[in-house]
């Protein structure tokens, strides 16, 4: 076989391993051990779905049979040079990222901590983020979409994880409902909003849920250098 009918057998290879039972390469003269050895080394290291064999029949040139690897191997092959983690888009409504990670662990039965992300979104909204999954693939993943309102979609394998501030920025849409008449008052009320901002309101992400002591009023001692009285209201917190 030549360099062309080699290159067809791989990429037959590569569609369908099970299709191609084999193909013998010929070399123009007998190759030393070394230059065996190095053959053997080429193919192993260029082409990994396929192996090679020395031929020891013929007696005036070097032949080689390439086969592809067992089902068992290749699957061996893939597990070790996956990539380990796994990225999608989680898409979510009237539930905040911490909860619904959590529900993502319990349908697939696996720990919280192998999850990351690059923020927090908010409950009271439809949300769309990337979340890393390390070591659990895309078809178990998949599974969470068949058993919940979550939505998981968009998977790419990659190398690290996402860490908190990441995020490049937010994007929002912001619905206005039960509007009855929209007058021109409140055209230049939005007009007013796109010029000049508005107030922005957070949630418990941001002040947390306590009801003894909330971390903005810890905040506001801090702000002010009062550092004694921010400890003292930490840890009445506690």
């Amino acid at each position: 076989a030549n360099l062309v009918q080699f290159s067809e057998f791989y990429h037959t290879v590569q569609d369908n391993p099970s299709g191609k039972k084999s193909i013998q390469i010929t070399t123009q003269k007998v190759l030393s051990k070394d230059e065996r050895k190095a053959f053997h080394t080429t193919i192993r290291s260029h082409f990994p779905l396929v192996t090679s064999q020395t031929d020891e029949s013929s007696t005036d040139r070097s032949s080689f049979t390439i086969r592809p690897l067992k089902q068992r191997d290749i699957d061996r092959f893939e597990s070790q040079h996956r990539s380990p983690y796994t990225h999608f888009t989680l898409r979510k409504e009237g539930i905040d990222t911490a909860h619904a990670i959590g529900v993502i662990s319990r349908i697939l039965h696996i720990n919280q901590k192998v999850f990351t992300f690059a923020g927090t979104k908010d409950k009271n909204a439809v949300t769309y983020q990337r979340v890393a999954a390390r070591g659990v693939t895309w078809e178990k993943l998949s599974g969470v979409n068949h058993a919940s309102k979550l939505q998981l979609c968009c998977p790419s394998s990659e190398g690290v994880p996402l860490f908190l501030g990441d995020l490049n920025g937010n994007y929002f849409e912001i619905v206005v409902r039960d509007v009855v008449e929209w007058s021109e008052a409140d055209a230049e009320k939005v007009k007013l909003m796109s010029k000049n901002g508005f107030i922005n309101f957070y949630g418990p992400q941001r002040f947390g849920t306590g009801t003894v002591v909330r971390t903005h009023d810890i905040g506001i001692q801090v702000a002010r250098s009062n550092y004694k009285e921010a400890l003292g209201l930490f840890l009445q917190s506690r």
